[in-house]
């Protein structure tokens, strides 16, 4: 199972978390990798993407390329050290904003590992601050009997917004529902609206009853 979504907050949150909703109607960043689930010791892939909204902001596609300056990219492992990944960064595209950049991790040990985005500029007098994540478990068999437990999920909340899955990941599975907490400063943000982006699938504007 592949979780790739993006979710939204009133005007605009994925796992490409966005502070200044006034930035909504522009480009947003992202980060993925091929799978969840890896054998240590194996290539990981991580890419950092950009993309536009388009259906009302029901969609999220890939459109231009994010300039790296402003950006920083990481991959935090099992034992809470951060390993750099801006400076290993691979650009795979073909002209100056096209294509998205990709950057080659071996996890060494078993366990959770945090890749973690945050694009920070002045925009005007607005700061645009986004905070991208995501996750991937590295399992020393192979096996299906050596899962990822919720508690390897946990962790420090920023200064700024967190979106944590709360679902176990050992129970992530594709057709099923999946529980996020947005969190802001560290506590739970009361009255936000979260919209999960399926990818694949066309939605209909505004809240889709079926997402």
């Amino acid at each position: 199972m592949r979780l790739n979504i993006v979710l939204w907050l009133v005007c605009v949150i994925s796992l490409t978390l966005i502070i200044d909703c006034n930035s909504s109607s522009g480009h947003d960043t992202w980060v993925e990798t091929g799978s969840n689930r890896v054998r240590s010791g194996e290539y990981v892939y991580i890419d950092l993407r950009l993309g536009n909204h388009g259906n009302n902001h029901r969609d999220f596609k890939l459109a231009s390329k994010v300039t790296l300056a402003p950006c920083s990219l990481s991959v935090q492992d099992p034992h809470g050290l951060t390993h750099d990944l801006k400076s290993r960064i691979v650009d795979l595209g073909n002209a100056e904003k096209e294509g998205y950049w990709t950057s080659r991790f071996v996890p060494e040990t078993p366990g959770v590992y945090h890749v973690l985005h945050q694009l920070k500029l002045l925009k005007g007098r607005m700061n645009v601050i986004k905070n991208s994540r995501t996750f991937f478990y590295a399992d020393a068999s192979g096996s299906a009997d050596t899962v990822a437990k919720s508690s390897d999920l946990a962790m420090p909340s920023s200064d700024q917004l967190d979106l944590l899955l709360e679902t176990p990941f050992e129970s992530l599975e594709a057709g099923k529902a999946v529980v996020f907490k947005l969190y802001f400063k560290g506590k739970p943000l009361a009255g936000a609206r979260l919209s999960v982006i399926p990818r694949g699938i066309t939605l209909t504007e505004e809240m889709d009853p079926s997402w």
